[in-house]
């Protein structure tokens, strides 16, 4: 739980985080990278991503977990992906968490 002040009274205000089950289990997936998002088409629905070794991702919007559908998905945004080799010039982002 995190504290902040109201910008109108001054108070104190409660922030509570929710975690859900999935996102338990999003966590302790092995070999999950991060990277920002660089690219997405005018729909907003496919793109790309680059980890912090510059190697890009194909990035598809139904591929977000569940509980991370409604976050904003926009170029410049971090997220935390499985990477799926397909061949030796494709490489998919599976199991997307929008951070």
């Amino acid at each position: 739980m995190d504290k902040a002040r109201s910008r109108i009274t001054g108070d104190f205000i409660k922030k509570i985080t929710k975690i859900s089950d999935n996102l338990i289990e999003q966590a302790i997936l092995p070999n999950k990278i991060e990277g920002e998002i660089s690219y997405l088409n005018s729909e907003n629905t496919s793109g790309f991503v680059k980890d912090d070794n510059n190697q890009e991702y194909y990035i598809k919007r139904d591929d977000i977990i569940v509980d991370d559908r409604s976050n904003m998905f926009r170029i410049g945004k971090r997220i935390r992906f499985v990477p799926i080799k397909l061949d030796s010039t494709l490489v998919l982002a599976k199991e997307i968490e929008i951070l």
